[in-house]
């Protein structure tokens, strides 16, 4: 853990916040003039929940990104995204929270939870969660599992999104999971479809994962796509990086982007000859064959990708608290 101060280009640091405040990585833009905490899975672990204070009271952003799904193996669906909260002014209604007051002498416990596992048996993912006695905790809900070769795509254990539908190999279609409040349903493969089949796409925090088979021809050129994610501009990932273990820091940066992304779904495995399943927008996995498929980015709660033999796991949550220094 520690404090990163992200300086103007054109001047020393100078301004700065008025109130104190501790917890995870811990990052003051001058530029924003906004301090930003991140809890990541590797600081604020299920295990042992980071605390979060302040020295006074002050209403402030929170981002809460539940665990991606893993995906499906043997041609499988992509993994679900993790569920994503947040009270701030980008989050739409009426998924926005409402205002968040923190106030000294209180503690308020992190928990970051990680994406489900891949392979040839792989898992929802796990929950994050911003807890207090007063308010109440706020969790976002896992992303479900990508069904693998004739399973469906698994609910999100919560709020998250479904996992893809796996592939059937008959003539029978399978179907996506259920996505929850701040998800949206899995894709799923609709039988017959041309050569191999593959499986669907994870659903994303910003739509459903795309079907797989014999899809409209409007929809055919995204088969087998993860949902698109939803972007949180107030936190682009050049500026919050810093709170990213550096392992995982550019492929985070580059999966949230200047716009913030997050919550991606996992591609699915493709029908042959289509191409890779992309991930969605915000860390999604991409499905494919032969191990090219890959794992939801951590960080973003991105679902993993769809793959034939082995599926690869979902990326881990996160949470933001935030707040501007007026």
């Amino acid at each position: 853990m520690g404090i990163h101060q992200v300086l103007m280009a054109d001047g020393p640091y100078q301004a700065g916040p008025d109130i104190t405040s501790t917890g995870g990585e811990k990052i003051e833009s001058q530029d924003n003039e906004v301090t930003y905490h991140v809890f990541n899975y590797d600081n604020a672990p299920p295990s042992s929940a980071a605390p979060f204070t302040v020295s006074g009271a002050k209403n402030i952003y929170y981002l809460i990104v539940g665990g991606g799904g893993g995906g499906g193996y043997n041609s499988g669906g992509g993994g679900g995204a993790g569920a994503l909260r947040s009270n701030h002014p980008d989050m739409p209604a009426p998924l926005r929270g409402s205002a968040y007051p923190v106030a000294p002498g209180t503690t308020y416990n992190i928990k970051v939870n990680a994406g489900g596992s891949g392979g040839s048996s792989g898992s929802a993912g796990g929950d994050s969660e911003l807890g207090a006695s007063n308010p109440a905790p706020i969790v976002s809900n896992g992303g479900g599992q990508g069904g693998g070769t004739t399973d469906n795509g698994s609910n999100s254990p919560g709020n998250g999104s479904g996992g893809g539908g796996g592939n059937h190999f008959s003539s029978s279609s399978t179907t996506g999971g259920s996505g929850g409040a701040y998800g949206n349903d899995g894709g799923r493969q609709i039988a017959p479809a041309s050569g191999t089949s593959g499986g669907g796409g994870g659903g994303g925090a910003g739509e459903a994962g795309y079907s797989q088979g014999n899809v409209p021809s409007p929809l055919a050129p995204k088969r087998g796509d993860g949902g698109a994610g939803r972007q949180i501009p107030s936190l682009p990932g050049p500026v919050i990086s810093p709170g990213v273990p550096s392992p995982h820091k550019s492929a985070f940066e580059t999966a949230v982007g200047p716009t913030g992304w997050f919550a991606g779904g996992g591609g699915g495995m493709p029908d042959s000859p289509d191409p890779d399943g992309a991930g969605g927008n915000g860390g999604g996995g991409i499905g494919s064959g032969g191990g090219n498929n890959t794992v939801g980015v951590y960080g973003t709660g991105g679902g993993g990708g769809g793959g034939n033999p082995t599926s690869k796991a979902g990326g881990n949550g996160i949470i933001v608290l935030y707040y501007p220094w007026a």
